[in-house]
């Protein structure tokens, strides 16, 4: 099966701008209903269209899924950190009996633990609890007990359930993400159909009217580029 392309938004504000303009341009229809079911809108198709707004309205913005991630972050990156700290404390019960250079030592694969990925501090925990088992009896004087290795274990069970709750968490963005534009896309297709056929209404008729029905291109814009002044309306012939 391919992967879906990414989908880009077909508007350039922000979605709480295609939500205002959305319910605007509802209202704007629901008041001038009689002239737009001439035009084929019937409030089924309007309560449709609402249906869509409030779908989008409730699906979780992109602030909170990164939220989500850096939450699982954290947690994941605290649990790493604790099992660093008993590593450390085996490496230097290791060091203390073997010294750095002896085999026995190296058989731990300290060397590199610091900088470690994920995966491979996951792996690395596993093989230091299988050489304490080895040696537990010449490294007890140091303090090594079948307790540290056991809360050894259960942080790395720990650590391996943040690592794929993190995944998830990544995964998940990257679904609600894409689920957001094409449900945002969709909607800002009907919206733009109604509000041009709001403005194929009352062209000839009505400035203001007309106005209610022009979508704003940017927020920052001061003023749409197909609204119509008096002037232009009459210059145009559109005005009575």
């Amino acid at each position: 099966m391919s992967k879906k392309l990414s989908i880009n938004r077909d508007y350039n504000f922000s979605d709480a701008e295609l939500k205002k303009n959305s319910d605007s341009i509802i209202n704007c229809v629901q008041r001038d209903m009689e002239q737009f079911v001439l035009r084929g809108v019937t409030n089924q198709k309007m309560e449709e269209v609402q249906a869509m707004v409030n779908d989008f309205a409730d699906m979780p913005t992109d602030v909170e899924l990164i939220g989500i991630m850096a939450s699982a972050t954290l947690n994941k990156d605290t649990i790493a950190e604790n099992i660093r700290t008993k590593l450390r404390s085996v490496r230097t019960m290791a060091q203390n009996v073997h010294g750095a250079k002896s085999p026995m030592y190296r058989s731990f694969g300290f060397e590199g633990m610091v900088g470690m990925s994920d995966d491979k501090l996951y792996l690395h925990g596993k093989r230091v609890i299988r050489e304490a088992t080895v040696q537990m009896a010449q490294l007890a004087a140091e303090g090594l007990t079948a307790a540290l290795l056991t809360a050894l274990q259960a942080l790395l069970n720990d650590f391996e359930n943040g690592l794929h709750v993190k995944q998830q968490a990544e995964k998940a963005r990257d679904v609600q993400t894409q689920m957001r534009i094409d449900a945002g896309n969709a909607l800002y297709r009907e919206i733009m159909r109604l509000g041009n056929t709001g403005k194929d209404i009352w062209a000839s008729t009505n400035e203001a009217l007309y106005n209610d029905y022009v979508i704003y291109t940017s927020p920052s814009a001061s003023k749409p580029e197909d609204s119509k002044s008096s002037n232009a309306l009459a210059d145009n012939g559109l005005m009575g």
